[in-house]
């Protein structure tokens, strides 16, 4: 409907300018003359292309959106008539049509993976059909067949789209070692289709050998048995929805639920994309490994202090920390500053530094919860920051039993496309001394800060002295049909409301609640071998990205607005 109305709106532009202004004849060139001759035009490009990506639903959503974007290029041809620039409605027909089949060739080189000669050939055949249909509108004679003006404005306009894919191609050969229509291809065919298997062989080609791991903290009841796990894996979700570890805060949880039994219980640790698994076959292979761990024997960790859940502020972040049978369960929130990924070498610096000083390895959590567009953390001042909150919540520690018990729960009325991931809300809940504090799991990715406050109060007007939410960083809420955002998907906050949330967390409480007892604990960490994306294929992905989107701004901006102007003063005269 968008592109009928451009169309429509297009054609009244015409007949102004040929002095005919009328309803009906607008109707009809706008129908006949330009809708039409492009819907046919759509047509035939499927069949042509042959590409199950641009199949006739999304041919016509990109016909539909070419027709909006030509209706600039009307209007601006109209402004010139004003002014004195004598332009006929013929030459603008020309002028409108040879940019959207410009944008045309452009989006089908990266959608359907062909080379510009090929889709820029099959798009020349819009402006001709289009001249066609028009000249022959019934009643409507603004339209003379004039080939000279109609190959030199396809050409000119051409002209931007070879600069801003050769610009691009270079730039990703350089970074990535592709073309970007291969690039750009592999991600829309699983964007679109959710085929990964192109997007998984170009990670996997720019992805290192590595190791990948996984802390599991197994909660033990009074029988010994496992009541609940806590489970920190040291493995990025990503790279993208549908490729890799993207989905592995609610796999891992389903996999030890479904294996145990028990609630599980996951939390984003200090990673970045880097630790991103590229190949599904090691994706597959760490779950599995996971599993069989905790199906394994367990030596139960029975005497060793816990403590309280203390903080400390550092430069706008809040650390916590808190001693669970000697292991220290150590989380970075935002505060005044926003939190986003914790870089891997930071985590090595803390947990060697806790194993010398007190022989334990810490659960190091990315509470993600304060979104915040690259926020400056000062890392040297968290590691710092870490360390005292460990200190502090070991000189507060004794032998006293600790009580814990986990709870989950899912909310009916939020979905995917408005962040919320398969496995929920979650939350664990401790007591100490007769201090409860509630740490409160959303599977999603981030959150604003203004739910995180919204959060932590309605929990603690339930009775909890403390209490933080924590958000999964869950990439199968990422780039989902419906999602607006630039980011690519939506925090919490955004489409979600800690009121709609209320009823999920009370019950996830409540389970926790009923689930409170004293606890046992035994550490175990699991680790294999992997394909992994690394920090240098990382940046450069993320350097193509940025980089390629301002390139197609500036070189369209400039190209095609240069080109406008250009046609504009050749097909007419002052």
């Amino acid at each position: 409907m968008a592109g009928l109305a451009s169309s429509i709106l297009s054609s009244l532009l015409l007949i102004a300018i040929e002095g005919r202004l009328n309803a009906l004849n607008a109707l009809l060139l706008g129908i006949v003359g330009l809708w039409l001759p492009a819907l046919a035009f759509s047509l035939l490009q499927v069949f042509a292309l042959n590409c199950e990506m641009m199949n006739f639903r999304r041919g016509l959503d990109n016909f539909s959106a070419l027709l909006s974007l030509a209706l600039p290029a009307y209007v601006l041809g109209y402004v010139a008539h004003l002014v004195g620039v004598k332009i006929s409605a013929k030459e603008l027909v020309i002028v409108g049509t040879s940019l959207a089949t410009s944008l045309n060739a452009l989006v089908n080189r990266y959608i359907a993976g062909r080379s510009i000669a090929i889709t820029g050939a099959i798009s020349a055949l819009w402006p001709l059909s289009t001249l066609l249909a028009a000249s022959t509108t019934l009643g409507v004679e603004v339209v003379e067949l004039d080939y000279v003006k109609l190959l030199l404005a396809f050409f000119v306009m051409l002209l931007p789209a070879i600069a801003i894919s050769k610009s691009i191609d270079r730039l990703s050969e350089r970074l990535v070692g592709v073309k970007s229509k291969e690039a750009f291809r592999a991600y829309a065919t699983n964007l679109f289709m959710g085929a990964r298997e192109e997007l998984e062989s170009f990670f996997n080609s720019l992805g290192i050998d590595s190791t990948a791991s996984c802390d599991l903290l197994f909660l033990l009841g009074p029988t010994g048995g496992v009541k609940d796990i806590v489970v920190v894996p040291q493995v990025h979700p990503g790279p993208f929805r549908n490729v890799g570890s993207s989905s592995l805060p609610s796999d891992i949880v389903q996999t030890l639920e479904s294996s145990l039994g028990v609630n599980a219980i996951a939390f984003h640790g200090f990673v970045t994309h880097a630790s991103d698994i590229t190949s599904s076959e090691d994706y597959r292979n760490i779950l599995e490994q996971v599993r069989r761990a905790a199906l394994e024997r367990l030596s139960p960790i029975i005497r060793a202090p816990s403590s309280p859940l203390v903080r400390v502020d550092v430069g706008g972040l809040s650390v916590g920390c808190q001693l669970i049978k000697g292991t220290p369960i150590v989380f970075v929130s935002g505060g005044e500053k926003g939190i986003d990924d914790v870089p891997e070498s930071v985590r090595v610096g803390i947990e060697r530094a806790v194993k010398e000083a007190y022989g334990v390895k810490p659960l190091l959590i990315n509470a993600h919860n304060s979104y915040e567009e690259d926020p400056d953390i000062d890392l040297e001042g968290l590691e710092e920051g870490v360390l005292r909150a460990v200190e502090m919540a070991f000189r507060l520690s004794s032998f006293d039993p600790i009580k814990i018990g986990v709870g989950a729960s899912r909310s009916a009325d939020l979905s995917e496309v408005q962040g919320m991931g398969p496995s929920g809300v979650r939350v664990l809940i401790t007591e100490f001394h007769g201090s409860r504090s509630c740490y409160v799991v959303v599977d999603a990715n981030n959150a604003s800060k203004g739910f995180r406050e919204a959060a932590r109060s309605a929990v603690k007007s339930m009775g909890y002295e403390e209490c933080e939410l924590f958000t999964t960083d869950n990439h199968a809420v990422v780039h989902l049909r419906g999602v607006r955002s630039g980011r690519g998907y939506y925090v919490l906050g955004e489409k979600t409301s800690v009121g709609a949330l209320f009823s999920a967390l009370k019950a996830a409480i409540i389970e926790a609640e009923k689930n409170l007892s004293e606890v046992d604990v035994a550490f175990k960490e699991v680790a294999v071998k992997a394909r992994v994306l690394g920090d240098s294929a990382y940046k450069n992905i993320e350097t193509l990205i940025y980089e390629a989107i301002r390139r197609f701004r500036d070189l369209g901006l400039a190209g095609y607005g240069l080109a406008l102007i250009s046609l504009l003063m050749l097909c007419g005269h002052v």
